[in-house]
């Protein structure tokens, strides 16, 4: 009787154990998925933020940061689910000497915000949410430019001579030409090259 009760005993100790590590085996399993998508929405925006050349484009911190239009829904779901994460710091080099460069960490903070703010909304609230930030970027892009070294230089900013709704329309048809309807795209990757063309190069 002793014999089986220890058998017993044993087998019960055995099962607890093989059901722990399969337990820990799960949840390991797990914890490596949610790194993996972690990366894969990380490297999308990397995707979108950079330019082949692996220099620093359109990141929330830039100058050069324009917010995609309503429409470009997969953009909008990149830049969202990135700011949903821990944001690293603005990666933009600048000459602290220079009285007429912006804040970078203050700006960043500012966009982070807006960006987060307009990522809660649905529907036609944040289509009007992203206008809003769209007008706001690209007049904060014109006041640089006016502060520039190239507008010093005499290199002029065709579509900060608009004003209002024309800089973001100019904005729109040196990024997408003058297709009003958002341009067809299969994948993130396309996505990521249409966002990819420079705005400084406008439309002659």
């Amino acid at each position: 009787m002793r014999l089986f009760v220890s058998i017993l005993l044993v087998t019960v100790v055995v099962m607890a154990t093989l059901i722990d590590d399969s337990a820990s085996a799960s949840t390991h399993k797990r914890s490596l998925l949610d790194v993996l998508e972690e990366e894969k929405v990380s490297n999308g925006w990397k995707q979108v933020a950079t330019h082949e050349n692996g220099l620093p484009y359109n990141s929330l911190g830039s100058p050069m940061f324009v917010a995609p239009r309503p429409t470009d829904t997969k953009a909008i779901d990149i830049i969202c689910s990135f700011i949903q994460e821990t944001p690293l710091l603005p990666n933009v080099k600048h000459d602290d000497e220079d009285v007429t460069a912006p804040n970078w960490d203050f700006l960043y903070a500012d966009r982070s915000k807006d960006v987060a703010a307009c990522c809660q909304m649905e529907g036609n609230e944040q289509e009007l949410c992203i206008e809003t930030l769209r007008q706001k970027a690209v007049d904060q892009y014109c006041y640089f430019w006016d502060h520039s070294m190239e507008n010093d230089l005499g290199v002029n900013e065709p579509c900060c001579e608009e004003t209002g709704e024309g800089r973001v329309q100019c904005m729109d048809q040196a990024r997408y030409g003058f297709d009003v309807d958002q341009p067809h795209v299969d994948n993130r990757f396309e996505e990521a090259t249409l966002q990819r063309l420079d705005p400084m190069q406008k439309i002659q």
